[in-house]
């Protein structure tokens, strides 16, 4: 899952606007590799990330331009070897609930160097569902009894409690004992919603004035630790002191924000507290979204029938916006260029100050003993509607909204051609306009190319 943010439109064309065609401040198009699984508001393929072995072999671009709001999903699960480093060796598929072109679009993933990590792009508003199978040439999977997930690199403008990032996702759990396939008992699950840190590097993590961007929790509060992946971190897993952590920060000019309140950390320094908070069941899917249309932060459901937990993963605090600690980046006026343009509301930070919002979904159930997925379709019982589309690419040049061209559904990898290629999008460029015939292509990108 590569994405590229085109911040001024010139790798894309596309700027991203409102129904009105105003321009959103602070939200980009966004390129991403060029599967259903990743297209979402009005998404349509790049101008023309495609040569003659794209045509031939899938007939498409091998990207697609978005203007939706994306995050990282990074779920963690250390199975099916929860002793050893780096042999957590499983596939997780990941189904869209929302259909495209009548499918419910699946990606699957085998955990990252077999840290048991996985990190697809999801989009906000959209929900997802995960199972657990044996990787090609093994026989085990399954989550496991401790699963950690939250978001990071979450891009959209204004995030806020009433504003949040947010999916809901569901998680297939599967016991292998057949006489009770699945967990059981009147609360088989106990999910917590607080905080982790990922980061590190040459940096001092005492900084008074980092502390307000970004913040290490590993004996910050109360003895816990809750760190980078946490395969090679088992501290994280520990039930008490374990993830996820109080969030944590320095204490600001104009006090400690809500929903913190100002404690002091384990050196005694003031410091601002974060809660955590301890989700309650739901007795049906429904209650997972308010009247309002947005997530219910404090509950979760889960089907005992088949077997499936959902919740609503949420980032409701914003990335901060501040000098970055890396390299020689110093929010002064002689940064390099490549440094963040604080000004411009740029930023490196990847979660928000007092930590990345995290969930630790943990299996009570002590006959629980995790087996490859097997929950049943949860398709169309829990199938989402596409959310309201809000966002819309608009040409830079000519000003005009880009709608998707209906005739495209017609290969064997499905994709959402543009109604008309932006301005630019020319055989001179080394791109072939929008009804040149095939393999009239180049390498793709708006000049200069990608």
């Amino acid at each position: 899952n590569t994405a590229l943010l085109d911040l001024d439109g010139s790798l894309t064309g596309y700027v991203v606007v409102d129904e009105n065609g105003d321009r959103i401040h602070d939200a980009f198009a966004i390129s991403l590799n060029n599967l259903m699984f990743n297209a979402s508001e009005g998404s349509v393929d790049e101008c023309l990330a495609e040569g003659a072995q794209d045509t031939v072999v899938e007939d498409r671009p091998t990207s697609l331009i978005s203007p939706g709001h994306y995050a990282t999903l990074e779920l963690s699960a250390l199975f099916p070897k929860p002793n050893d480093v780096s042999q957590h060796w499983q596939d997780l598929t990941f189904a869209k609930s929302s259909t495209e072109f009548g499918k419910h679009p699946t990606m699957t993933l085998e955990s990252r160097n077999g840290l048991g990590v996985w990190e697809p792009k999801v989009a906000s508003g959209y929900g997802y569902t995960v199972e657990a199978h044996p990787a090609t040439g093994r026989t085990e999977a399954g989550l496991p009894k401790t699963v950690t997930v939250g978001v990071l690199d979450v891009v959209k403008p204004g995030v806020s409690e009433t504003n949040p990032f947010h999916v809901r996702l569901g998680l297939c759990y599967t016991s292998a004992d057949p006489g009770q396939p699945h967990p059981a008992g009147t609360a088989p699950f106990q999910i917590t919603r607080g905080y982790k840190s990922y980061g590190g590097g040459n940096v001092d993590r005492r900084d008074p004035m980092l502390q307000q961007y970004w913040n290490w929790l590993e004996n910050r509060y109360e003895g816990q630790v809750c760190i980078n992946l946490d395969d090679p971190n088992r501290r994280n897993l520990d039930p008490v002191t374990g993830c996820p952590a109080n969030g944590v920060t320095a204490v600001p000019p104009g006090g400690c924000p809500a929903p913190s309140v100002e404690a002091t950390d384990a050196e005694g320094v003031p410091a601002c507290i974060y809660p955590k908070e301890t989700l309650q069941p739901a007795a049906s899917i429904d209650e997972l979204t308010r009247p309002d249309g947005s997530p219910e932060v404090d509950k979760y459901y889960y089907d005992a029938e088949r077997g499936l937990l959902f919740l609503n993963v949420v980032q409701d605090l914003p990335n901060p916006v501040g000098p970055s600690p890396l390299g020689s980046c110093t929010g002064g006026a002689n940064d390099d260029p490549a440094c963040p343009d604080v000004a411009d509301d740029e930023t490196y930070y990847a979660c928000p100050a007092p930590g990345c919002q995290t969930y630790r979904i943990e299996v009570t159930d002590p006959s629980y003993v995790p087996a490859p997925s097997n929950c049943g379709s949860p398709y169309p019982r829990y199938e989402m509607e596409e959310p309201e589309r809000k966002l819309f690419l608009k040409d830079i040049t000519t000003g005009e909204i880009v709608e998707r061209d209906p005739e495209d559904a017609r290969t064997r990898f499905p994709h959402y051609a543009p109604d008309r290629w932006p301005k630019g999008c020319s055989l001179e460029g080394n791109i072939a306009p929008r009804d040149a015939p095939a393999g009239a292509v180049g390498l793709g990108g708006l000049v200069p190319g990608r």
